[in-house]
């Protein structure tokens, strides 16, 4: 038990009801509507046992991301193997390759932790969870500027980059917002992934000349 907690945190059998509470509340009112008093009421618990367990509502929302941001963690390592492959061959394709690799990591993990990805994608504005995301979004087009820029021709439009990079991210969270099962969100992307690899190739191809 962590230091500090009293006599009441003891009891463990109120902490599935407010984390049951928590997802119930934070998605049907997003993050800034969200209530502690209303969770608290939900879990049928005081609003004491929420704040004995986490400091705010922004904690107890964060906790809920925790199993997916250690998941998107975890897809860090086979991603960035790929895209070491891409920049050894210096191909295009294989770049695509890389790019396409990602992206169905990250349509797996959609569906392995699908509320977890409507809370961060469609419930998170006003929480940190919410600069958590604008800072991956921030780290994945510095990094892709990076590796474009090792063997680039010409110098990277970053901003270019941050626009196609943005576009990726707006799909997962149409796809999120619509509803789809896996089946049918698998299809949505086969359908769009065209018109983003178009945009990517052309950038790649554009700095790098020389390579087919």
């Amino acid at each position: 038990m962590r230091a500090g907690w009293d006599m009441a945190v003891k009891d463990h059998s109120l902490d599935d009801k407010i984390i049951h509470a928590a997802w119930d509340e934070f998605l049907e009112h997003g993050f800034v509507a969200a209530s502690m008093h209303k969770i608290a009421d939900r879990a049928g618990v005081t609003t004491g046992a929420l704040y004995t367990r986490y400091k705010n509502k922004d904690a107890l929302f964060g906790s809920l991301l925790r199993e997916l941001f250690s998941a998107i963690q975890a897809c860090s390592e086979p991603v960035a193997q790929k895209y070491y492959e891409a920049e050894e061959s210096g191909s295009a394709a294989d770049f695509l390759t890389a790019m396409e690799f990602e992206e169905q990591m990250y349509l797996n993990l959609l569906f392995e932790h699908y509320e977890a990805c409507v809370l961060l994608f469609c419930r998170s504005h006003g929480s940190s969870a919410e600069e958590s995301l604008s800072a991956m979004i921030s780290y994945k087009v510095t990094a892709t500027v990076d590796f474009l820029e090792k063997t680039a021709a010409h110098p990277v439009n970053r901003e270019a980059v941050r626009l196609l990079m943005e576009a990726n991210f707006h799909i997962y969270r149409k796809i999120i917002e619509a509803g789809y099962g896996k089946t049918e969100a698998v299809s949505c992307m086969k359908g769009v992934q065209p018109f983003l690899h178009a945009g990517w190739k052309e950038l790649y191809e554009q700095l790098h000349p020389t390579i087919e």
